[in-house]
């Protein structure tokens, strides 16, 4: 069965469940706040633009998107 994740792009919860599409405003929120995702201190990050912190935010959750595929590819399940 499809199941949306609406809200949901934690790492811990995709690799749990096998959605078939998650969104949130994770990457948004986060270059918002000062935060870039996947780094333990973003402090680092925070002379950067609110732009290019979006753009580190969409490569991470791309990276991941594209790990969870895989993970759950060598589990059987595969969307078409």
């Amino acid at each position: 069965k499809k199941v949306h994740g609406f809200a949901i792009t934690g790492e811990r919860y995709m690799k749990r469940y096998p959605f078939y599409s998650v969104d949130s405003t994770s990457w948004l929120a986060g270059a918002k706040f000062n935060q870039v995702a996947g780094v333990k201190d973003s402090s680092m990050y925070r002379p950067l633009h609110y732009t290019e912190r979006n753009l580190k935010n969409i490569k991470h959750f791309l990276k991941l998107e594209n790990e969870v595929t895989k993970l759950w590819e060598k589990k059987g399940v595969k969307w078409e």
